[in-house]
């Protein structure tokens, strides 16, 4: 219901926004998307880069319109779907905190290897001046602004390393399923058996783990829920109907809640892990087809 909701909102803001501005023409686009988070790498005690993005795909659709102001200049307004994904990989040395059945935690350091990937989805409305040239180009610029609808992440973890008190954690694996939105920090499941380790405690390994597991915390989601962006285009239209265009889009504000954004390769002085008090900004490449009725 909600997710109706949202579609029936920003489809409402659509309409007004073209009946506002009298639009003359309309049309439809579709399309891929390659995303990145550009922010300050994740190091290791010696400087060393262990964590990075990289660029994934993802895909578009929706509607466009646009308002001639004169013969070469106007308006365009579009309603976009925006499916943006993103690489995580984390390579290096860690600490990884697992708990007893009493809730005592059992800090151990290591190697951790872990490939993420990030799945945003995003309602978009992107609002641009475009300026028509010679040729059938057409360049635009202006404001992107998208509206997070949810927000996963899938992959998987190995790890190996000793405790404190020197008792060795074989390497296993661990599976990554992530909903952003709706985790808690308890989304986990363990393998059956058990590990010994000081003191005769035993923790059990997470098979399966939520996005907050870790963190042992969530005063918010990782994700911010708006997303401002510049924007630019270029258009080369094939004939009267059809076009391809190429946009880059780059984020103006900070895109993640730096309280969820986990460090594993530190920890503060009372052992927890500690957060990266970074600004992230996703950039993101267009490529579509655009068709004007």
């Amino acid at each position: 219901m909600k997710f109706l909701l949202k579609i029936i909102c920003t489809f409402t803001l659509f309409i007004l926004l073209n009946n506002a501005i009298f639009a003359q023409e309309y049309g439809l686009k579709v399309g891929t998307n390659w995303s990145i988070i550009q922010g300050e790498k994740e190091k290791d005690a010696n400087g060393n880069v262990v964590g990075n993005y990289t660029y994934s795909n993802g895909y578009h659709f929706g509607f466009m319109s646009s308002y001639p102001i004169s013969d070469n200049i106007g308006i365009q307004i579009e309603m976009l779907f925006a499916s943006k994904g993103m690489n995580f990989d984390y390579e290096g040395e860690a600490f990884r905190i697992f708990y007893t059945n009493e809730k005592r935690p059992i800090v151990a350091k290591g190697q951790l290897k872990s490939h993420l990937k990030v799945t945003n989805a995003y309602f978009e409305i992107p609002l641009m001046l475009y300026v028509k040239k010679e040729g059938g180009l057409d360049f635009a610029f202006g404001f992107n602004c998208a509206f997070l609808a949810g927000s996963t992440a899938s992959g998987e973890s190995t790890f190996s390393g000793n405790t404190e008190g020197g008792f060795s954690i074989s390497e296993f694996g661990t599976q990554l399923n992530f909903n952003y939105s709706k985790d808690s920090v308890m989304t986990v499941s363990y393998f059956d058996d058990a590990v010994t380790v000081e003191n005769g405690n035993k923790i059990r390994l997470p098979k399966t783990q939520g996005a907050y597991y870790d963190s042992r915390k969530l005063n918010a989601p990782l994700f911010n829920k708006i997303d401002i962006s510049l924007a630019a285009e270029m258009t080369f239209w094939l004939n009267e109907h059809f076009g391809l265009s190429g946009r880059a889009t780059y984020s103006i504000f900070d895109v993640t809640n730096n309280e969820g954004v986990l460090s594993h390769g530190a920890l503060d002085a009372n052992k927890n892990y500690t957060y990266r008090q970074n600004t992230d900004r996703i950039f993101n490449l267009q490529a579509a087809l655009k068709i004007k009725f």
